[in-house]
């Protein structure tokens, strides 16, 4: 069977004929197989489009891909995102301390 970003490079490919480069293809599936999981979980914002431009459009070889990404809110999930920044704001000290030790422990 075909993997997720298998399939998703195939329908890339036929929505986009005019795309030629394999590395396109690789790099806009992971991004939107990337954004389906965002977008299914518990984040203060939805990836609502996502956009290729630049030289990938227009050659095989390219240098890099200039890909966008529009997102907008969830004002449901505002204040419990509120709620965990200033939380981990308030335990930054105590926190990079345990971070610190465990590194140290392990190196």
């Amino acid at each position: 069977p075909m993997k997720n970003s298998e399939l998703c490079i195939e329908k890339l490919k036929c929505a986009f004929p005019f795309i030629k480069s394999n590395i396109a293809f690789k790099a806009l599936a992971h991004v939107i197989l990337r954004a389906k999981q965002i977008n299914s979980e518990f984040y203060p914002i939805i990836i609502d489009h996502i956009g290729v431009g630049g030289s990938v459009l227009r050659s095989k070889d390219v240098g890099d891909i200039d890909i966008v990404v529009v997102s907008s809110n969830r004002p449901e999930y505002a204040s419990e995102w509120e709620q965990f920044k200033k939380l981990l704001r308030e335990n930054f000290i105590p926190l990079w301390k345990l971070l610190s030790l465990t590194r140290d422990k392990s190196g």
